[in-house]
């Protein structure tokens, strides 16, 4: 698959905090009006390495215009919440939950539910403390971190700092997906817009 088929794909994330809402960037390109999008963006050739993978070279040759397996797709929208937030699930791909939308197929979309032990980890990480957790207690150490922070209600999104890439200024978290979708509705074509009420009526309860 060449460079210029891959760029067809997109993959974004739709990054839910139960609390607080749905996770918007902020761009910082220059316009009249506010631009917000959801994390992700194009597939890169990287992303295609299990599909390289799993193909011999002849496959690879003649299967040019392929759709990417669910995967690559998944390993591509972890990508870009990493470069765009500074969260990292590269190595949880398993937390993102695919999305079956009636959308254009070369558009995917995943479902990603944080908690306060992300943030807790996320600030840790953006503070570069390597002393924040004892290495051989970090994940338990996460865990009462993020709970001794909730019952003291030490999170909000005022003081949740996220390594945000050059593309992106601000970030919010809108609990209205209604709203949020027309935040979005000037990104991507309005096909993130649309991804987000398709999202509201079939996986909202």
């Amino acid at each position: 698959m060449n460079k210029n088929s891959v760029n067809k794909f997109r993959s974004f994330i739709i990054v839910i905090h139960q609390k607080y809402g749905c996770l918007l960037l902020k761009s910082s390109k220059k316009s009249e009006h506010d631009i917000f999008q959801l994390p992700g963006g194009r597939l890169d050739e990287k992303d295609l390495i299990i599909n390289q993978l799993e193909m011999n070279n002849d496959d690879y040759n003649i299967k040019t215009h392929i759709l990417p397996k669910e995967d690559s797709f998944k390993v591509a929208a972890a990508r870009e919440l990493y470069e765009e937030t500074g969260m990292d699930f590269r190595n949880r791909l398993h937390m993102l939950k695919p999305l079956e939308f009636d959308l254009p197929k070369k558009w995917k979309f995943f479902y990603l539910d944080i908690t306060n032990t992300e943030i807790t980890e996320n600030q840790c990480q953006n503070k570069s403390d390597r002393n924040c957790y004892f290495k051989p207690f970090q994940k338990i150490a996460k865990y009462f971190i993020s709970i001794l922070y909730t019952l003291n209600n030490c999170f909000n999104t005022t003081n949740f700092h996220l390594k945000l890439s050059k593309e992106h200024e601000s970030f919010l978290f809108e609990k209205d997906l209604v709203k949020a979708s027309q935040l979005v509705q000037s990104h991507s074509k309005g096909i993130c817009s649309k991804a987000l009420l398709l999202f509201k009526q079939n996986y909202q309860t």
